[in-house]
């Protein structure tokens, strides 16, 4: 044990989180071992400086370039073509051209990336370069696409390389500090060139995690000089400087609680700000540096890869962060729960989500945000259009989101069908929409979570041939055809495919165990519903109920158990199938049974309207078992065969006839009586009252037959 916590501790000696900080000017370079809490930053060029000047030279008639204090001095020996402004134009994807060669901003700014990485080449020998942050002053559209693309020059995986603004790693860097440092505010001042900017460090410690913000201020500033003709000149604008900056602080500090100060950048250099800092000092600590941003970029570097205990026990909310969760409710294991898809504190350019749910009902995702900073929780409802014959019929689909800045959600939704039952569409839809445009939230669900990963090869099912891809797929499966079912299905080719396609690892052990020690198919059928959750409790224990009784009946009991069950549930056209199967498969062996099996199959037929064809199967079914109710089937069919006329000179031939004839009567009367109380015949009398209006009267029947089609078709196939 001693032995492997040694070896764990020589690794984490031996890896270093890196961080780079890129302005318009140059970038410095800092590295920090992951068991230690100081980071180093690299020293560049013969005077030893942090930064290393954004600039290359091109070696005239030599295909050799020179980068940083190096590219200055091959310039300004004439020895080669200085290109400056590297950042600039590989932002705003400009080109230059070298010695009658065209080159793109973007390839030189790679080159200087790659050059400057080099530089930690005998530093990472023999260690490991485990995680990278570079920082910017500000991560928008361009800089995300141009650091995306310098991510792919970098010799370090790129899952392991992250951006961040400059506000993040001051974040990460004043995080890191003793705690004194930062237990109330914390200044930083960034005096680069002749621009001032404050950055103000505060934390909401009545939220958890805690909220931690970074607020800019930008300040103008009396204009530097690079030369005075005196030195009473130069000590006049010191004094003009530091007293402006000394008004400033004074407006600034008002109501504020600072525990630490930091002046950076290289406009603090020398002593002109001796009113100022005494100002500041009084019961404030104040500090002075260069590196500060690569240093917290590998603070930043490291917590994405090891999270401190500070770094969990906070949140940032900076200008690039979202600030607010997004999720949906969905149904998981039989509840409805709130299902998390992108995480408030993210930076929105890394923030995505990709992830299944089955569909069923209305053709609409109901994203609900939680704002970090307080306020109520919202709804944003987004309509799938040409999803809604897919959703009410039920189906996998495939969410991804994505971010387009930090406000805009980005949604693309693809049906994925439910296996060869219901092939894939194709349909698929995008569409974008502001987290800040919510509503009152209505709080419904017709998503449910997929269970197990989505099979890459399908499984081909028994007796079928036909594929499922998903755990769903198998339980529609298996409900289904519950009346067919026999121990054919308990196979290990069947758990093999849920413990490797569908990752189900679990399931598979309990189903092999039933398998190998005799377990019974309804346990078997059972275990898989109930870790799927794809029925409710209930109708599991009814399935069961059925698997059992199934057991001791013959294989043509159990087809006419199916054929009976889509009977039941009107799923006409279907059972009459089924029924015809099944008398071929029969083959005359049982009249009585066959007799039943007609009967049903005269009942489907009836409820299609097909009335001539369902009186014959009547007379079949009086044939094999010469009951009474065949008779009333077979005239009650005749009845709505005929015309009046037709049918009471049709009864009138034969006494059977006539006394069955007079007892269906009232029961057609009873029939009658309901139609004319239902709602399709109010709305059908309705449109026929507009048949003076030619137009609006066929449209209306048009609109009215296309629903009852629908319906029809969803009942019957």
């Amino acid at each position: 044990m001693e032995q492997k916590k040694e070896e764990r501790e020589k690794i984490r000696k031996r890896q270093m989180a890196i961080g780079m900080d890129i302005s318009g000017d140059y970038m410095q370079i800092s590295y920090l071992y992951l068991n230690e809490e100081k980071p180093v930053t690299l020293r560049h060029g013969e005077q030893e400086e942090y930064n290393i000047p954004m600039c290359l030279a091109k070696r005239h008639e030599m295909n050799q370039w020179a980068f940083g204090m190096e590219a200055l001095k091959c310039a300004a020996q004439g020895k080669g073509i200085l290109i400056e402004d590297l950042y600039s134009l590989a932002i705003n994807k400009k080109t230059v051209t070298v010695e009658d060669k065209e080159i793109s901003g973007e390839e030189l700014f790679f080159l200087y990336i790659k050059k400057c990485y080099s530089l930690l080449q005998f530093i990472i020998s023999g260690n490991e370069a485990v995680s990278l942050m570079i920082t910017v002053e500000s991560l928008k559209g361009a800089s995300v696409e141009l650091l995306n693309k310098v991510k792919e020059r970098l010799p370090l995986d790129e899952s392991r390389i992250f951006f961040g603004d400059r506000q993040e790693c001051l974040y990460y860097y004043v995080l890191h500090q003793p705690e004194e440092l930062w237990h109330y505010q914390v200044a930083v001042f960034d005096f680069t060139g002749d621009t001032l900017k404050s950055y103000t460090f505060s934390r909401n410690i009545n939220t958890t995690p805690i909220v931690a913000l970074v607020e800019r201020e930008d300040y103008d500033m009396i204009k530097s000089r690079k030369e005075f003709q005196d030195e009473e000149e130069k000590k006049e604008y010191e004094r003009k400087l530091d007293k402006q900056f000394l008004e400033l602080l004074a407006a600034y500090v008002d109501g504020k609680l600072l525990s630490s100060v930091y002046f950076i950048g290289d406009g603090f250099q020398g002593a002109w700000y001796e009113d100022s800092l005494r100002f500041l000092c009084k019961s404030r600590r104040v500090f002075e540096g260069n590196n500060l941003y690569s240093k917290g970029a590998c603070f930043g570097a490291r917590e994405r890869v090891q999270r401190s205990r500070m770094g969990s026990a906070h949140i940032f909310l900076g200008e690039e962060k979202l600030k607010f969760n997004l999720g949906i409710l969905a149904k998981k294991e039989g509840n409805t729960v709130y299902y998390p898809l992108l995480n408030g504190g993210d930076n929105w350019y890394e923030a995505e989500c990709a992830v299944d749910f089955m569909i069923k009902g209305s053709a609409y995702l109901a994203f609900l945000v939680t704002p970090l900073e307080g306020g109520k929780k919202k709804e944003v409802p987004v309509y799938l259009e040409d999803f809604e014959k897919i959703s009410q019929k039920g189906s996998r689909i495939s969410l991804k989101l994505t971010m387009k800045s930090v406000f805009v959600i980005h949604v693309c939704v693809e049906d994925k069908g439910f296996g060869d039952f219901r092939p894939a569409s194709g349909v698929s839809f995008e569409q974008e929409f502001m987290a800040e445009d919510g509503k009152e939230p209505v709080m419904e669900c017709n998503v449910s979570l997929c269970t197990g990963s989505y099979g890459r090869h399908p499984f081909k099912l028994y007796k079928t041939n036909g594929g499922i891809y998903s755990m769903e797929e198998l339980c529609y499966y298996l409900c289904e055809n519950v009346y067919l079912l026999d121990r054919d299905i308990m196979t290990e080719e069947l758990i093999d495919w849920i413990d490797e396609q569908c990752a189900m690892e679990a399931l598979a052990k309990k189903l092999r165990e039933l398998l190998h020690f005799g377990g019974s198919l309804s346990a078997f059928v059972s275990v898989i519903l109930e870790e799927c959750y794809y029925k409710s409790k209930e109708e599991i224990k009814r399935y069961e109920a059925v698997l059992k009784e199934n057991e001791n009946l013959s294989v043509y009991e159990r087809m006419k158990n199916r054929a009976d069950y889509l009977l039941k549930e009107r799923k006409y056209i279907l059972a009459a199938r089924e029924y015809e199967k099944l008398l071929w498969e029969i083959g005359g062996r049982d009249k009585l049974f066959e007799g039943r099996i007609w009967h049903n199959m005269a009942c489907a037929y009836g409820k299609l309207f097909f009335f001539e064809t369902a009186a014959k199967c009547f007379t079949e079914a009086f044939e094999r078992t010469g009951e009474e109710e065949e008779i009333r089937g077979f005239l009650l069919c005749k009845r709505m065969e005929l015309s009046k006329k037709e049918y009471v000179e049709f009864t009138s031939h034969g006494e059977s006839y006539y006394e069955a004839a007079l007892s269906l009567e009232p029961e057609m009367e009873k029939v009658q009586k309901a139609w004319e109380e239902s709602e399709e015949k109010k709305c059908l009398d309705e449109i026929r009252g507009r048949k003076e209006e030619a137009g609006d009267y066929y449209q209306a029947m048009k609109e009215l037959l296309e629903q009852w089609k629908e319906e029809y078709s969803d009942e019957n196939f």
